[in-house]
């Protein structure tokens, strides 16, 4: 039986001390003695209540509203309507709309109202409710030591490597210093953090058992950062590490087993991966696929020699160049009998896939550069894995027609008799656009949709910071990606420069993207053109990885990071957010709410398991990820009610990679996102805690 809150029932007649008009209506007064015809609407609209699962609670008692809501009441101007208010199994919080005083409100205009109720608890019980955010660290994993990326936002280069390298790696650079510091006993773990954060001190590594942490002090003296230390409550001392340097370029916080960080010579300039999370989806990439993942880059080339038949460049010699091709215009072809084999030129003719202006070798070392190799930068395909097929639809100067990327496309996907592509791609890259609508390339996108809906089309949405994107990426068949770049506080943002609008779908980083480029060259180049490569390398990786063509796109979008506006599911600023590599390769689904007994949590040293035995757990509730971003934010995203009083732990989770759960266990570790609070309930209360899911560190 649920235990029913005191009702506010209000009088209909109020007795006045003055003599009033009695209007003849229940519930209704006058505030004058006018004679005043004038009638106003009175709109009460139906019941809401402030949390999101209300049909959970269908069964409950429904509060009475007297007028009735859901219909439209008239009265004569200078009435006041008494409003009956009976909550039932509910609690009624406030009216929303026109102002109301004491339950009654006045008509001296046309009124709308809207009662807002929540949940009552149970006789003798309790009951939990709040609202659910999930944040993310930026600008990398908290499993990632910053200072080994250079995220400064100095303009984009083309100059060698060996001078990129030098500029970001002096010798001063190397000078890490690191304290020892031992806390009381009775500081615990989220206080030892708070402090750390308000020190600006990075921590390390910690000795759980002596409560003591080792921290990275910011670029101040040594001698300072101890007086720092040492001057706050509960701090027993700070000393110098001397002894040990724990960080170099390879030292992920004691993380190794959760990221693999390739070896490649400037991997360290390309802060713009673990941004996506990139560190961790190749630590969990395992390729299932029987046949190689084939991307086609549709571009200006990349450097070839044809002689040798071999791609010139040190970290992109493992792509063949077998059945490559180029489509592009060339002005300098000067008769009639010329005209045709400016359009039609494949890799045995002089005219090769090389491109001088670097675009196209920039777009493809991004997707594709061999990783981990001790050699130049890294691809988002891991290690080469995914077959790159190079077409050349832009001629030396960087310009294409609609033509040569219709040709382009149909070539990549096998529709053309002549020449014919034996191998059809998986996924296409297209960093090209133009303002004008492309006629034909739509059409070719249509016929490659109606015979292959399994092909994915990507590209830049345009570089011209308009409201609409640039085509093609403004076709439906294709998929459209953003630039994001960091802002002044290190946090991802839409560029200037990168379109949007209702066609956006996703955005990736597109400033400073440090890649390949001709002659063994690498350098950084910015613009939507650098973002699209970051999501054509991710797709192969999922397809690779064993994703479903029919469920990738449904995974991207649900998985990718909200940074514009958390409360939408999907912005024309960022489309459906900045990809996330590391959730997207897990397919994750949903966020679990638990209410635990105060023993439910096991520390392993590193992970935490929490024990799902049916006598540990007192609620929980689970909530898919789209349905979650979807929900009104103005509303609760969990509620239990009828529980006991006593001690519990509330726990908010997402567990990234599922692994090492069972029906009986979840472990959580570093990289799922965790919350924890101890709580301790009374009967008859009601009680609100906000959980903020953060990427657990291991500490």
């Amino acid at each position: 039986m649920q235990k029913k809150p005191d009702k506010f029932i209000f009088s209909l007649l109020i007795i006045l001390l003055v003599p009033v008009i009695i209007t003849g209506c229940s519930g209704l007064r006058s505030s004058s003695s006018s004679s005043s015809t004038t009638e106003y609407s009175l709109r009460i609209n139906e019941i809401e209540y402030n949390f999101y699962d209300y049909n959970n609670y269908k069964d409950y008692e429904k509060p009475n509203i007297k007028p009735d809501p859901g219909e439209i009441h008239k009265y004569e101007s200078g009435t006041i309507v008494d409003l009956l208010i009976e909550p039932n199994d509910f609690l009624f919080l406030e009216w929303q709309g026109d102002t109301v005083s004491d339950n009654s409100i006045l008509m001296d205009s046309p009124k709308i109202i809207t009662p807002i109720f929540g949940l009552a608890p149970e006789d003798n019980k309790a009951l939990v409710q709040g609202n659910i955010e999930i944040k993310h660290n930026f600008p990398y994993s908290k499993l990632e030591d910053e200072s080994f990326y250079s995220t400064s936002s100095s303009s984009s280069t083309t100059a060698s490597a060996e001078k990129l390298f030098s500029q970001s790696f002096s010798e001063e650079d190397e000078d890490i210093k690191e304290l020892i510091i031992r806390f009381d006993n009775f500081i615990d773990i989220e206080q030892i953090n708070e402090i750390l954060a308000d020190l600006n001190f990075e921590k390390i590594d910690q000795i759980p058992e002596l409560n003591s942490v080792l921290v990275k002090i910011p670029d101040i003296a040594l001698d300072k950062a101890i007086d720092m230390a040492e001057n706050i409550r509960g701090i027993r001392y700070a000393e110098p590490n001397q002894k040990v340097r724990a960080l170099s370029n390879y030292n992920y916080n004691g993380f190794e087993n959760y990221l693999d960080i390739p070896d490649d010579s400037y991997y360290p300039e390309q802060w713009h991966y673990p941004l996506i999370r990139l560190p961790q989806a190749w630590s969990y990439y395992n390729s299932t696929s029987n046949t190689p993942i084939r991307i086609a880059v549709l571009d200006s080339g990349i450097p070839y020699d044809k002689d040798k038949d071999e791609i010139i460049h040190e970290d992109l010699n493992h792509i063949s160049t077998k059945n490559s091709i180029h489509f592009y215009e060339d002005d300098d072809v000067e008769d009639d009998e010329e005209d045709s084999k400016k359009y039609n030129h494949n890799i045995d003719d002089d005219y090769n896939v090389q491109g001088q202006i670097g675009h196209g070798t920039h777009v493809t070392g991004t997707i594709n550069a061999y990783t981990d190799n001790n050699t130049g930068v890294a691809g988002v395909s891991w290690k080469g894995t995914v077959e790159i097929l190079p077409i050349k639809v832009l001629d030396d100067g960087g310009a294409g027609s609609d033509w040569t990327i219709s040709k382009g496309l149909l070539y990549a996907t096998g529709l053309t008799e002549e020449p014919n592509n034996p191998n059809p791609v998986n996924i296409i890259n297209l960093s090209v656009g133009g303002s004008s609508p492309l006629s034909l390339t739509e059409d070719a996108l249509k016929e490659i949709d109606r015979q292959n809906e399994n092909v994915f089309i990507i590209a830049s949405s345009g570089n011209r910071g308009g409201s609409s994107l640039l085509y093609p990426a403004a076709y439906e068949q294709v998929i459209s990606v953003g630039s994001v770049s960091l802002n002044s506080n290190n946090e991802p943002e839409r560029s200037s420069f990168s379109n949007r609008g209702s066609d956006l779908d996703f955005v990736a980083p597109g400033v400073d993207i440090y890649s390949t480029l001709p002659d063994n060259n690498y350098g950084k180049m910015d613009g939507t053109s650098m973002a699209a490569p970051h999501l054509t390398g991710l797709v192969g990786l999922m397809l690779s990885n064993g994703v479903r063509p029919g469920d990738v796109e449904n995974i991207l979008e649900r998985t990718s990071m909200k940074i514009n506006d958390e409360s939408m599911y999907r912005d024309d600023e960022t489309g459906y957010g900045l990809i996330n590599a590391y959730w997207a390769l897990n397919n994750v689904q949903e966020i679990r709410v638990i209410l635990g007994k105060d023993d439910i949590l096991e520390d392993e040293g590193g992970s935490i398991k929490i024990n799902r035995n049916h006598d540990k757990i007192a609620a929980e509730k689970t909530i898919p990820l789209k349905e979650f971003y979807e929900m009104d934010k103005n509303k609760f995203n969990y509620l239990f009610n009828g529980i006991d009083p006593g001690d519990y732990i509330l726990i908010g989770l997402i567990d990234v990679n599922n692994d090492h759960s069972t029906d009986t266990e979840i472990k959580i570790e570093p990289g799922d996102y965790f919350f924890t609070e101890s709580l301790s309930l009374q009967a008859d209360k009601h009680y609100e805690y906000k959980i903020e899911l953060e990427e657990y560190d291991g500490f």
